[in-house]
């Protein structure tokens, strides 16, 4: 609070900020009627009150100092106390007395020297005493009664201060020299991170110097247990010339106190600091200053700041306040970091690894010389001002009376503004108290007159003040009025928030002389705000955190906030985005496009904002920051002043709905490439199966349709099946299956329950586990092994030795913690700790090996991947037959998973509504049968209320063909037992519509009991959009089926043309040519011939097609021989654009064979082969006879036989591939080719 301050004695940075207020905020007016009646009071009276205020007289002080005259410590000490006075006092005067203890002590010498001070001060009357160090304080407590009995006194620089030390003592109070060890050490540590040894130097002769000692003993007592302290206390100059040399690097010097010489001549601080540093190659540190040059550094007590506080507790004593209610002020903040640039530069330390509020001593002076001409006007001017001063002293004087007498007539103005609830005061440029109302003294519970005269330093601690005084400044310099927000700390411990205004006050002339303000009690008004701060943070970290893409717009439609989900989703950040106008540019970038749907959007906007219509969700295409489109459903809300949009990325299911034309013809032909067996069974009827199916249990398809799929179940699996399909398992589950001869063989099973046609049929796939089986049998050996090892291995379990290295770690390292086991031997087991549990467990660790005893503790480690997991673990700890600690176990177990739900359960319940109630997909929660939580979204969509819902059973809601169904799975799933946790249903809403949803339902526990949560979302459109897509397939099947119809007719009666050309010639050679054109004819009518009468109106089945082909040539062309074409077994589909070029080549070569391979005088038995496999996309064609084969000098690939170059045409234009020639013996023909080799060759790139 900046009401009353002035100039901070120290010179430190001050911490308030007063700025000019040009507009007010919300919950912020203007100051009241009643305050401007205030400042209108005070300035009214303001300049005589200025003039008004008057010196005092000067105080007769008493110091009594512990060290001599000559000591730097002691000087500075003066200085400061010199400087608080002077600026209360004006210059002022010292008795001043030197006790001289470092060269002469006991208790004779204090006999002696209390003798000498009665005399002294004989006949003497002093308005205050201040005394410096310990022995000034321990003498002026022992013998106050006899030297000054009724003197106030303010002692400063006393070590290892205890309020015990004031016991039956009144009228004394004081500052403590507080060191800082703690501070000094650990920059030291940073700035030398090796450090390990630190030796302290210092005599402990004296009190101060024991105290000093005892300080730092007590403060390096925990915290630094890794290093090693020497302390040298009884050390002459002789003894240190030999060890300072001999220190190493990792070590450091702490000059703690003044060393002597082996005559015991005691060295001054300047002359210790110097000895040491001529001696030493390692950094020295101190906390004094008076020993800082030649030290690197340290932080500090200064003299000089010792004697200001101790000079401005005088202050206030000699203003009329108390000491005994003046607590003792313990230093170590006004404590300071300071080094030396010297020693900084001999280590190579950086200044920028300093602390920031550090001072840095020996820097070089940016002036080299004193310009004269400017130093003898500077003399000048100096002389000027002081005749001025004299004048203006004068003039004050002769004017005090009168201005004695204004004051006097303005008191009912004061009484006016005494009354004023706000605060209101005046101050002049020092920062006194002018004037002031009552309700200001009141709330601070000052004394009545305690006030006028002081300053901020008299009233408030030192911190307050200085930015009470750096307010105060900015006012005076700037000239314009001031206006803050400040909060203060009110007696009583409260702290509250004050409005400030500040003001200057100018004379006649226009000069400032002095500022007037007042402050208005605004805690309430702050609590509001910050209750609302931290509601509008916890809703802000929801909406980022939510996995929903989500924006919000202002009302002029600028875009303020997208969510993580939102970025992640487009790509769009609130840069690229700033306006409405720039997403809908970026997201519909066709033009016609984005008129369209922006002009609708601001229409519903306009709409929503004049009659309150509810913006209905809309679905769209939206382009993506990388050009990718999304399909998303948009929700918009219009709040009170900005728009909320809600996104629910529909693209994958936009993408099954496209692809569903496909998904029926993929189903057959994946499930008869399928390495395991598919059935579809109606109350375990087959209705439906696989060939593979059918294989595996060597019978014919046609054998086991219609048949109990437990026929082919061995009898001790029987049940299990039964059991399977009676809970409708989805497996895997596993049993023995029958073979059409008896045997049986093990199988793996998974299946599922699903809708076709109206009737819910079970689809299964089973897998052949012989080979499997087989192969687990030979690992179940070698498994056994290591059974009792794994199953033990949930835990971490490891070793490490007293300095805390890992000796082994268990394989569960690396499943829990991401870590190499056998990477981390030799590491130390605190390195993964988090730093801020580090401390504590190293500690621990170090604790429990010296007593042996095994705790549990809980921290967090990192993991592999950076983040930190909670762990929980237990050591015990080893040690060999002579007590020595050997190792230590360490068994530890992630409670990871238990500490986020302890913190997520004090907040799920609140997040769970917020989430629910914003979200775009319906939200239920049944219980006892019953609805007892349904979201806004599941009463839309079903039309029921609230209090609708809490009368109904949950299945009610279903459509009549499902109620059963939903209230079996329902109480099936409270069982416990395995069922579905997402599903499709249909349900009926209040007003009787059916609607299609998908259902997800899980369990949970509400209100400490079970129940079941459940989501929603509408598909009804989709459904309608599949419904479609299915009527458009069967349309464009029945109109392909048609046109391969067409095309065989129009083949076989090209056929039937060619044969009655055939018919009627009488040439052989065009009869031959005829009929092979016939042949190739017939070759492509085949091809369209299945495809008509096959289920798979693109692809063909090509052994059968190759087997039928083979019949026809050997009709054709086999001349009554025995002639056999045999094709291999198995299945293979071709795309009709491959099938027909590998057909034409099977038939020219075939044709070839029959014709040309096996002449009459041949008597082996001739033979045709065809086989066509596939192996990593690679097809294989190969005919192969074994006839007589080519003739050897038979160049194929230049023959003028036409048969030849077609099969070389297709082979490797059409198909793309390589056709080569194997024999004699015999003739083989093998054409390799892939769909991407034959896919380039056409598009050019082949």
């Amino acid at each position: 609070m900046s009401w009353i301050g002035c100039l901070h004695p120290g010179g430190r940075p001050y911490s308030g900020t007063l700025r000019a207020r040009s507009k007010s905020t919300v919950g912020q007016g203007a100051v009241s009627f009643s305050a401007g009646i205030a400042f209108a009071l005070l300035l009214s009276f303001s300049v005589p009150l200025f003039s008004a205020f008057a010196a005092v007289d000067t105080p007769r002080i008493l110091v009594i100092h512990s060290y001599n005259s000559n000591t730097n410590w002691t000087s500075e000490i003066e200085k400061g106390m010199r400087e608080a006075l002077s600026e209360q006092y004006g210059p002022v005067s010292f008795q001043l007395e030197f006790m001289d203890t470092r060269h002469y002590s006991g208790a004779d010498y204090h006999d002696r020297l209390k003798s000498l001070l009665t005399y002294k001060l004989r006949g003497r009357s002093f308005d205050i005493v201040l005394t410096s160090d310990n022995d000034a304080f321990a003498f002026v407590r022992a013998n106050r009664t006899q030297l000054f009995p009724t003197v106030p006194v303010v002692f400063c620089g006393v070590n290892n201060f205890t309020q015990s030390m004031l016991a039956g003592v009144t009228g004394m109070t004081g500052i403590a020299e507080d060191v800082s060890v703690g501070e000094t050490l650990d920059i030291a540590l940073e700035l030398h991170p090796g450090l390990k040894r630190i030796v302290v130097i210092g005599l402990t002769t004296i009190t101060a110097d024991r105290a000093n000692r005892e300080a730092f003993v007590e403060q390096v007592r925990t915290g630094y247990e890794r290093l090693e302290f020497d302390f040298w206390d009884a050390v002459d100059t002789d003894e240190l010339a030999k060890r300072l040399p001999l220190l190493g690097p990792d070590t450091i010097v702490v000059i703690n106190g003044i060393i002597a010489e082996p005559d015991g001549r005691m060295l001054g601080f300047g002359e210790t600091t110097g000895f040491i540093h001529a001696r030493s190659s390692v950094p020295l540190y101190t906390l004094w200053d008076v020993y800082h040059h030649g030290t690197l550094g340290g932080k500090m007590v200064t003299g000089r700041m010792q004697g200001r506080l101790a000079g401005g507790l005088a202050a206030r004593i000699l203003k009329g306040e108390d000491p005994d209610k003046i607590p003792v002020v313990h230093s170590t903040s006004a404590n300071q970091y300071i080094f030396d640039l010297n020693e900084l530069s001999r280590f190579r330390i950086s200044e920028d690894r300093l602390p920031l509020d550090r001072v840095i001593t020996n820097k070089p002076s940016p002036f080299y010389m004193v310009d004269k001409t400017f130093l003898r006007t500077g003399i000048a001017a100096f002389l000027l001002l002081a005749c001025i001063v004299v004048l203006l002293a004068v003039n004050i004087a002769a004017r005090k009376k009168a201005e004695k007498s204004l004051i006097e007539g303005q008191r009912w103005q004061k009484a006016l503004f005494d009354n004023i609830t706000d605060f209101v005061w005046m101050k002049d440029l020092q920062g006194r108290v002018l004037a002031y109302n009552e309700s200001f003294r009141l709330a601070f519970r000052w004394e009545p007159g305690a006030v006028l005269g002081k300053t901020g330093y008299d009233l408030f601690p030192a911190n307050i003040a200085d930015r009470i005084r750096t307010n105060d400044e900015d006012v005076i310099a700037s000239r314009v009025r001031g206006h803050l927000e400040e909060s203060f700390e009110m007696p009583g411990g409260e702290t509250r928030w004050f409005d400030t205004i500040k003001t200057p006050v100018f004379d006649k002339s226009g000069r400032v002389m002095g500022t007037v303000g007042s402050a208005r009690d605004i805690t309430e008004r702050k609590r509001a705000e910050a209750a609302l701060a931290r509601s509008e943070n916890k809703l802000k970290r929801i909406i980022e955190d939510s996995p929903i893409p989500i924006c919000w717009a202002d009302k002029e439609c600028r875009v303020e906030f997208v969510n993580q989900a939102f970025i992640d989703l487009f790509g769009y950040r609130m840069e690229d985005i700033p306006t409405a106008e720039e997403w809908f540019r970026r997201a519909y970038p066709d033009e016609p496009f984005r008129k369209e749907a922006e002009a609708r959007w601001r229409a519903r906007i306009a709409a929503a904002r004049s009659d309150g219509t509810k913006m209905r969700p809309t679905e769209c295409n939206v382009t993506c920051k990388d050009g990718s489109v999304r399909t998303v459903e948009i929700m918009n809300t219009l709040l009170e002043d900005a728009i909320l949009a809600v996104f629910k990325d529909t693209t994958e299911r936009k993408r099954a709905e496209a692809a569903l034309h496909e998904s029926e013809q993929r189903f057959k032909t994946l499930a008869e490439a399928s390495f395991e067996g598919i059935a579809l069974t109606d109350n375990g009827i087959l209705v439906d199966l696989t060939e593979q199916f059918a294989n595996m249990h060597a019978c014919d398809r046609n054998e086991l349709l219609g048949r109990n799929v437990l026929e082919f179940v061995s009898p001790e699996s029987r049940d299990r099946v039964a059991r399977a399909q009676a809970l409708d398992e989805t497996g895997p589950y596993e049993f023995n299956a029958l073979r059409k001869d008896g045997s049986t063989f093990p199988v793996e099973v998974r299946a599922r329950s699903t809708l076709i046609g109206g009737r819910r049929l079970r689809l299964s796939a089973s897998r052949d586990m012989t080979a499997y089986k087989t192969a687990e049998e030979a690992l179940r050996s070698s498994e056994e092994r290591f059974r009792l090892i794994t199953e033990n291995m949930g835990d971490l379990v490891c070793q490490a030795d007293p300095m805390g290295r890992y000796l082994y770690t268990s394989p569960s390292f690396q499943r829990i913690l991401g870590y190499d086991g056998n990477a981390l031997l030799g590491t130390s087991v605190f390195e993964q700790i988090h730093p801020d549990d580090r401390r504590e467990i190293m500690e621990r660790f170090r604790k429990g090996f010296q007593m042996g005893q095994a705790r549990e503790t809980e921290y967090r480690s990192r993991h592999a991947n950076g983040q930190y997991l909670w762990l929980r673990s237990t050591a015990n700890f080893v040690y060999d037959s002579e007590g020595n600690p050997l190792f230590a176990v360490i068994a530890t177990r992630d409670v990871t998973a238990r500490r986020e739900a302890e913190a997520a359960l004090l907040e799920s319940e609140t997040k769970f509504r917020t989430l629910s109630e914003n979200s775009a997909a319906a939200v239920f929660i049944t219980q006892d049968d019953l609805f007892v939580y349904a979201n806004a979204t599941f009463q839309r969509l079903s039309g029921y209320d609230k209090e609708d819902l809490t009368r109904l059973k949950f299945w009610e809601i279903a459509h009549p063909d499902l109620r059963q169904t939903i209230r079996d799975r329902g109480y099936a799933r409270w069982r416990g037992e395995n069922e579905p946790t997402r599903y499709e249903a249909v349900i009926l809403t209040k007003d009787g519509k059916a609607k299609w949803v998908d259902v997800s339902a899980t369990l949970i526990e509400y209100r400490g009991r079970p129940a079941t949560l459940g989501t929603g979302i509408d598909i009804t459109e989709s459904k309608q959009a599949e419904q479609q897509i299915k009527a458009a397939l069967e349309e464009k099947e029945v109109l392909l089926r048609e046109v391969h119809h067409r095309v065989k007719n129009n083949l076989q009666a090209i056929i039937y043309l060619i044969d009655s050309e055939t018919d009627q010639t009488r040439d052989p050679q065009v009869y031959q040519f005829l009929k092979e054109l016939e042949e190739r004819a017939r070759t492509m009518a085949l091809v369209y011939e299945q495809l008509y009468q096959s289920d798979n109106l693109a692809h063909i089945e090509m052994v059968q097609y190759l087997s039928d082909l083979g019949s026809n040539l050997v009709q054709a062309f086999g001349a009554g021989r025995d002639i056999p074409v045999a094709v291999e077994p198995g299945k293979i589909w071709l795309d009709v654009e491959i099938g027909m070029p590998c057909g034409l080549i099977v038939n020219e070569l075939v044709t070839n064979a029959l014709k040309h391979a096996f002449p009459p005088e041949k008597h082996e038995r001739g033979e045709v082969r065809v086989a066509l496999h596939k192996e990593d996309g690679r097809y294989t064609l190969r005919v192969s006879d074994n006839g007589v084969g080519l003739p050897p000098e038979l160049r194929w690939r230049e023959a003028r036989s036409l048969g030849l170059r077609l099969v070389n045409l297709w082979a490797t234009h059409q198909l793309g591939g390589t056709i080569s020639v194997e024999g004699p013996p015999g003739t083989t023909f093998t054409v390799t080719f892939t769909e991407r080799k034959r896919r380039e060759f056409l598009n050019g790139r082949g």
